[in-house]
Formats: structure tokens, sequence, C-alpha cells
């Protein structure tokens, strides 16, 4: 009996034990389970969504050209007394230029003064004799014959008169055409010939070409007719001169496409000016230079960092996915439409606005209101937009 009271005891102490080892096996149990579970909450970076100035840009590639540029070809075949200008002399318009020897044009015009001089004499007569006669036909002591004759013989030098006044004003042109003067502002090129020289009307003199302000011929794309339009503001630099930047205007769209390359010539004027230090103007026709048109200016565009986009499901043009985060740091998704990019950030234009949390990496595989660790990663300036972005067009 006293056996049996003992194997009793002994079993109930061993199923106890048993019992406790079973509850203590599943509360640790339990208690991985809820470690696993903390565990499994998705870490991610976000920035606070900021503002920042965009430029949106156009960018093409050109040559540059004179706005203007016109040969001086000398009418006279006479000698040059004068030439003083040199290659790259900068002239006004109206300036005289060259001087063609004009002695003979000199004598002419004296010689048909003269001759107007006489016969103004001649007809003063004339006029005083017709009106005796006139008096006298009245008085039937002159015939009407004579009368006629002392007219026609009138009226025949006042003819003659007139001649010589066409005569000499072609005199005057001719000898005009003698002073050679610059048609516009700009700068001697092509002088051929010197003082000395026998100018000839098939050669010309030199070329003036105005140089200030410089115009740039740029081929816009079809799609980029759209936003390009006069007024706009243009930067444009040159391999010869780095780092500079020559700020000019978009002043002519010419009104036809090129049926070959569907392109619009664009055309930008540039003040150049002539630089003491550079002997004349630093822009030269002939340069390679490269156009950015300022075609829109956002100064407080909304922006985020490019990483932070996700691409649309449907697919729409401009339109992309992002994760923004709550107070409480569950994850939303909303739809947004960018607009410029420049470098690492995107402009949002609808959709976002200033001061709200978006998630930069680790959205992917987080479900639209999943609760999420977020990390602030906005002092690394990832969210900074520069003053500056560009749209490159082919």
């Amino acid at each position: 009996m006293k056996q049996n009271r003992q194997i009793m005891q002994t079993t109930f102490c061993a199923a106890s034990i048993l019992l406790l080892a079973l509850l203590a096996a599943g509360c640790s149990k339990k208690a991985d389970a809820a470690g696993d579970a903390a565990d499994q909450v998705r870490s991610v970076d976000y920035v606070t969504v900021t503002t920042a100035p965009i430029v949106e840009r156009r960018i093409y590639t050109g040559d540059l050209e004179a706005t203007a540029s016109v040969a001086l070809y000398p009418l006279l075949q006479e000698r040059i007394v004068s030439f003083p200008v040199e290659e790259g002399t900068e002239v006004k318009a109206g300036q005289v230029i060259a001087l063609i020897r004009a002695a003979s044009l000199k004598e002419s015009r004296a010689q048909t003064q003269a001759q107007i001089e006489a016969l103004d004499e001649t007809l003063a007569s004339q006029s005083r004799e017709l009106e005796r006669a006139r008096s006298l036909h009245e008085s039937r002591i002159v015939t009407q014959q004579t009368l006629d004759q002392m007219e026609s013989a009138y009226r025949t030098n006042l003819a003659q008169r007139k001649v010589l006044d066409a005569g000499l004003g072609q005199v005057e042109i001719t000898a005009g055409n003698a002073i050679i003067k610059a048609p516009f502002d700009g700068i001697i090129s092509g002088k051929r010939l010197e003082q000395g020289d026998i100018a000839s009307p098939a050669q010309p003199l030199c070329t003036v070409v105005q140089m200030d302000p410089i115009r740039l011929s740029i081929p816009v794309i079809e799609r980029d007719l759209a936003v390009v339009r006069t007024g706009l503001a243009v930067e444009v630099t040159v391999d010869a001169h780095p780092g500079r930047v020559f700020r000019g205007e978009v002043t002519r769209i010419l009104p036809v496409l090129d049926p070959g390359t569907r392109t619009n010539e664009v055309r930008i004027e540039i003040p150049n000016p002539v630089e003491a230090d550079a002997g004349g103007p630093a822009l030269k026709p002939g340069m390679f230079g490269h156009a950015e048109i300022i075609v829109r200016t956002v100064p407080d565009a909304v922006v985020v960092p490019t990483r932070s986009l996700m691409v649309d499901p449907e697919g729409r043009t401009g339109m992309r996915r992002v994760l923004v985060l709550t107070k409480d740091n569950v994850a939303q998704e909303k739809l947004v439409e960018t607009g410029t990019a420049s470098g690492d950030v995107f402009e949002v234009k609808s959709g976002l606005a200033a001061g709200e949390r978006v998630v930069v990496r680790g959205q992917y595989g987080v479900a639209d209101g999943e609760r999420v660790k977020a990390t602030d990663i906005s002092k690394d300036g990832v969210a900074a937009a520069p003053a500056k972005s560009a749209q490159v067009s082919p």
C-alpha cells in the first residue's frame, strides 16, 4: 500500500514537470513568433518634399553668322585716291570708306554748268523779244509767221535747258558714286584693293559685315514649335570661350518647315559689341554655338528625387506613382503628374505638396496602407533641385 502511494506520487510529479515544460515551450514559441512579427516590419528611407526653381530649356546647336554682309562694288573704273580702312576696322552707317578719282566728272560738271548759264541768258533774251513781238503782232507790225518762229526757237532752247539739267543731275550722281560709304554699322572684311589701285565695277573694294548683333540659326524640331516663340531668352556658349555665357533672344521663326528634315529654322540674335582687350567682337561668324532656349521658368516648383518615382500601371504619359507616409508611418500610394527632369530630381505638377514625406528607398513591395519603419534622409540633400534644368532635344 505504501509502495503504491509512492509510485502515484512519483507519476504525478513527472506529469507536472512535463506539463510545466510544455507550457514553457509554448510561451517561448509565442515570444519567438512575436519577435519574428516585429522583425518583418519593412524599413524605408524618406525625404521631405521641397520646392526649388525649375528652368525648362530646349538645347540646340548651330553656326554663328553675320546679321548682314554687303560687298561694296565701285561704279567707276578709276584710280582709288583714298582707302583708309583696314581689315577689322569698325565703321558707322554713312561713314566714308573710300574715294575714287573723279577729275573728269568735275570737268564735265563745270562744262554743263557753263552751258546752262549761257542758255539761261539766251532764254532771258528770247523771252524779252517774244514779249515785244507779241505787242507788235497785235499792232499788225509783226506777222504771225515771225511770231511762231520766235516762239518755236524759245521752246527749243527751253527743252535744251531741261536736257542740260538732266545731264548735270546724272553727272552729280556719277560723281557721288566716287564716294564709297558704309551702308550700316559694321566691320570691314575682305579688303582686296589699296589706295592707288584701279577700281573696277567687276571687283568689290571690301565687304561690310554686321556683327552686332550676331545671329545664330538653329533647326528646331516640329514638336518643340509649340513652346519656342519669339522673345524667349537664350543662353549661348561657344568652344572659343569656355565657361562664358552669351545672352540672346529668339527674334524670328521662319514660316515654313523644311520638308526633308521636318525642322523649322529659328533665328537668335546675340549682342556682340567690340571688346577692347579682344580687338573686336568676341563672337565671330563661323563659330559653332550651343543654344539653350529658356521656354519655361517655375520659381517655386514642387520637386522630388527621381528614385522616388515608380511607373504608372496604366502607362499614362507624364504620370508616375509615389509612396507617401502618414504621421503614423503608414504608406499611402499617390498618382502624380511629373514635369521637367533635372539631374536627380523631377518637377511634380500635381499630386504632391511641399512638406509631405515621400519614400525614396525600399518602396518596392510595400503595400498601400502598410505600416513601415521610416528613416529621414532629407539631410543628405537628395530632394534639392538645381536652379537649372534641361530638356535636350535631338
